[in-house]
């Protein structure tokens, strides 16, 4: 099997002496350089690694889809040769995330009714909805509620509920909690546009949007109700 071979300021290098190197080892080769790992992985130890700007870090073996810093503190992701997604830092304009030539969807998670194996608060039916997985959760409710109990990220953010009835069942109290599973700080009960939690539709669909503050512990919640044909 032939060595390894390395040439740093006219001096051969072999296997054995490469991996006692000591000190910086700059490489000046016009052309590439290609690592051939056998099939293993190429993994670089207690080091940072530093490309110049604009450069990219392909994904496809250097044709269409890469990373690059398109323009100064603005980081760019290309899959296909589309500009998904980018993330810039802007000073006093603010920071930004720009989504492109794309659409944004989310996973559209399924509770199940009187599952509240997570919160256990006790009541009647009692069912969590556990938004740190995902913003826009479904359920079908067969019977009355006592706590409907609302898990949220340590984010602010906007949430989405579509419930779905197969008779009229009532949902007694609305119940947030912060993301480590404790009762929210603000209010302990979500604050609804009007004052009051609205009446649920009997064998219908509803949809209750939610924006959640982190910061304060507090939830809004909106009901959209009646949904059909």
């Amino acid at each position: 099997m032939p060595k390894t071979q390395l040439i740093k300021d006219h001096h051969l290098w072999t296997r054995d002496t490469i991996k006692n190197i000591s000190g910086d080892v700059t490489l000046d080769i016009a052309g590439d350089i290609t690592l051939d790992a056998g099939g293993g992985d190429v993994n670089i130890l207690q080091a940072d690694v530093s490309i110049p700007a604009t450069k990219k870090i392909y994904l496809d073996g250097g044709s269409d889809t890469y990373i690059t810093e398109s323009s100064a503190d603005v980081m760019r992701f290309v899959v296909g040769g589309d500009s998904l997604f980018q993330i810039g830092e802007f000073g006093d304009a603010g920071n930004q995330v720009g989504f492109l030539s794309t659409a944004v969807g989310f996973p559209n998670y399924v509770e199940t009714f009187s599952d509240d194996s997570i919160i256990g608060s006790g009541g009647t039916d009692d069912t969590h909805i556990d938004f740190r997985h995902g913003n826009k959760i479904t359920l079908v409710v067969t019977g009355d509620i006592t706590n409907m109990n609302l898990i949220f990220p340590i984010l602010n953010g906007n949430f989405l509920l579509h419930l779905t009835y197969d008779g009229d069942h009532d949902i007694t109290n609305w119940k947030p909690y912060f993301h480590d599973e404790t009762i929210a700080e603000g209010d302990g009960d979500v604050l609804w546009a009007g004052g009051s939690a609205p009446a649920t539709t009997n064998n219908g669909e509803d949809i209750f949007t939610f924006y959640w503050d982190g910061g304060e512990q507090k939830c809004y919640g909106v009901a959209s109700l009646d949904f059909g044909n």
